[in-house]
């Protein structure tokens, strides 16, 4: 994409620079769609922001003066959270604060009664408290529950089973059992919605 950050020069002849600054509105239309509305939208929302992207970071953000909103991977079993991180960095908000959940598929899951499946593994995290939904739409007994994942084991608040399911852990991993005393036929939908997430690398 080509841009003229010198244009116009003091020496330049109006014919030889209108071109350049032409290409130059054009690029800065191009560009600014990315993420918003462009300058050319005609619709009245030129200007607005359409999404917010952002780009994956090597580390957590460290702000100084401002709160930060950045992309983030802790653990690739996580995949990449959105983040929001404040700039007190003496006091217990400087944290980053997890924006996204993790969620079964769109499509409900198939569950037989008595079996389970895996939804997470917390490995690679040293800490993590995270709220957990999980219901199928067979039932009328949802789940909700906070987990607290200590670096080796789990503890769940205040709960850990509905009438209907039931969160139970191996090692690392957190499953999901059916214990309704039927099958759950494409019903069964869960999210994990993150609260903490701590690892060894973060300061």
């Amino acid at each position: 994409m080509t841009t003229y950050f010198d244009t116009p020069l003091a020496t330049q002849q109006q014919s030889a620079s209108q071109p350049q600054i032409r290409t130059n509105f054009s690029t800065a239309n191009t560009v600014f769609n990315k993420d918003h509305y462009a300058f050319s939208d005609l619709t009245g929302n030129a200007g607005h922001h359409q999404v917010i992207q952002s780009p994956v970071q090597s580390a957590h953000a460290i702000p100084t003066t401002n709160p930060e909103l950045y992309g983030m991977q802790d653990s690739s079993n996580i995949g990449v959270l959105q983040y929001s991180r404040a700039p007190s960095q003496t006091t217990g908000n400087a944290l980053p604060t997890p924006l996204s959940s993790f969620s079964s598929p769109i499509v409900g899951q198939t569950l037989a009664n008595g079996s389970s499946v895996n939804i997470l593994d917390f490995s690679g995290l040293t800490l993590c408290i995270a709220n957990v939904y999980a219901f199928s739409t067979v039932t009328i007994y949802p789940l909700s529950t906070t987990v607290f994942w200590k670096g080796s084991s789990f503890a769940y608040f205040p709960y850990s089973t509905s009438n209907s399911v039931a969160l139970t852990d191996s090692g690392s991993t957190l499953s999901i059992k059916n214990i309704s005393g039927n099958d759950f036929t494409a019903s069964l939908y869960w999210t994990i919605e993150f609260v903490r997430i701590q690892t060894s690398s973060l300061v």
